[in-house]
């Protein structure tokens, strides 16, 4: 298969038969319930482009998507390059993407919802973030996806420093009507990437 033009979800192929081979996506490509405990048909997957059409009904905001795959262990997609989709890789609670991070990250960037899997490659904001969300922040995230705007009464300090291990923020960070009086919980912020 060279490429597909809609919604195409990948199944685990019979037993004893070739890899699917996919070079190009226009649409979504979604992987769900596999039996399979790694991810290798769509290894030449190049290119994922969204179906505008699918996309401006809201039915489609999303080029690949991997979701309760409970023994899928690994993805093997190392000719990813480029999308100008989104991605979700969620609730797949042995798959360890830890090998695939660089690649998500210069395919998609921060357009992104990875979460529930073993490793995530970094940490997610529900947008928009508010602070109530900050008292359910991993421990021990290093790297942040998504724009970080803090606006309004801040929850004591204690809380904040569940941020204080954030050394790379891949979207903004907007501070605005506050009642802070440091940023010092972001004291190991080294990097801010907007992708803009």
């Amino acid at each position: 298969m060279d490429s597909a033009h809609s919604i195409y979800t990948i199944l685990p192929p019979p037993a004893n038969s070739p890899p699917t081979v996919l070079r190009y996506s226009e649409g979504l490509l979604s992987i769900k319930l596999l039996a399979s405990p790694m991810l290798s048909y769509p290894k030449y997957l190049q290119t994922s482009k969204r179906s505008k059409a699918l996309f401006r009904y809201g039915t489609l905001n999303k080029s690949l998507s991997i979701v309760n795959n409970s023994r899928l262990t690994s993805l093997d997609l190392p000719s990813l390059v480029k999308s100008n989709g989104k991605l979700e890789i969620v609730n797949n609670p042995v798959l360890n993407l830890r090998s695939q991070c660089s690649t998500f990250h210069s395919a998609f960037f921060n357009r992104r919802s990875v979460s529930g899997n073993e490793f995530d490659c970094g940490c997610d904001l529900i947008v928009p973030f508010k602070w109530s969300s900050v008292k359910n922040f991993p421990t021990g995230c290093v790297v942040l996806y998504g724009n970080l705007v803090l606006e309004g009464s801040a929850p004591p300090v204690e809380v904040l420093y569940r941020m204080s291990a954030v050394t790379k923020l891949y979207g903004n960070l907007e501070v605005k009507q506050t009642n802070l009086e440091t940023l010092g919980f972001l004291q190991n912020l080294e990097e801010i990437e907007s992708g803009t």
